[in-house]
């Protein structure tokens, strides 16, 4: 069985929605079938989804501080309620965020 869905149609999908679920469901395919067509088209890029977009990013590093510092949360509960690793939290928590932003915000 062959799949036709012209480049176009492709690019469009992958310009108007920005994770690839909701692309191969609009486009009514499965995800290695997008990824076989996106090859045979030579498209390199599509959308990583939400959790790669620089505003979720800075959001959850806020709420990360947030808890740790003012809820008083452990870094292992804050990573069980953000699906990631102990180890990333540390790392949000000793890199990411820029502490004085968040005084500024909160006040």
């Amino acid at each position: 069985m062959t799949i036709d869905i012209s480049k176009e149609e492709l690019m469009e999908a992958i310009h108007k929605y920005d994770s690839i679920g909701d692309i191969v469901k609009h486009l009514g395919i499965s995800r290695a079938s997008l990824f076989k067509i996106c090859m045979s088209n030579y498209v390199k890029s599509l959308p990583d989804g939400r959790k790669h977009r620089t505003d979720f990013k800075s959001e959850r590093a806020r709420d990360i501080f947030q808890s740790r510092h003012f809820e008083g949360m452990t870094m292992r509960a804050i990573a069980k309620k953000h699906g990631i690793s102990r180890q990333r939290v540390f790392h949000i928590l000793k890199t990411q965020y820029d502490k004085s932003r968040l005084a500024t915000e909160t006040s």
